[in-house]
């Protein structure tokens, strides 16, 4: 996935659920793989699978960041900046929801947060720049990336 080999990515993810289809990693995985493709359904689907499968998991974050990336790639921005947000409830630190949260944010039209929040992110990441999200972040498409790029614009990066 972070190689941008989509379909091959997503054919190991699902052949993981196909092998055990109680693991809710595996449909963690999928769900990620789906999300970054912009399959928003069958992300949300799976990410939900996950949820439904381990309700306490300590890897909650990721559940809920993949279906924050499905809602984001809908573009429905408020509804991904309130998943980004439940998942950084449970891990703070997780900075790939911290980036979407500062992009749902600001594609919401909540953009004053948003570069308030973007400053409180480049504390804890401060080589951060679009061009860093470019090579680094697995949109498997240019238009998703470049609809992801786009919030980060807007909430102030460069």
């Amino acid at each position: 996935m972070m190689e941008r080999r989509t379909e091959e990515s997503i054919a190991a993810f699902r052949q993981a659920v196909t092998l055990n289809p109680n693991s809710a990693a595996a449909h963690s995985h999928l769900s990620r793989g789906f999300a970054f493709a912009g399959r928003d359904r069958e992300a949300i689907e799976h990410g939900n699978d996950a949820i439904r499968l381990s309700p306490l998991d300590p890897e909650m974050a990721l559940f809920l960041g993949a279906i924050a990336v499905a809602h984001y790639t809908a573009g429905r921005y408020d509804l991904a900046a309130h998943f980004t947000t439940e998942a950084l409830r449970l891990r703070p630190g997780f900075q790939g929801a911290q980036r979407l949260r500062c992009a749902s944010l600001a594609r919401s039209g909540r953009v004053g947060e948003a570069r308030a929040f973007l400053a409180d992110v480049r504390r804890e990441q401060p080589l951060l720049s679009l061009d860093w999200v470019r090579g680094n972040v697995p949109y498997q498409t240019r238009e998703l990336m470049d609809q992801f790029v786009e919030g980060l614009r807007r909430a102030g990066l460069r």
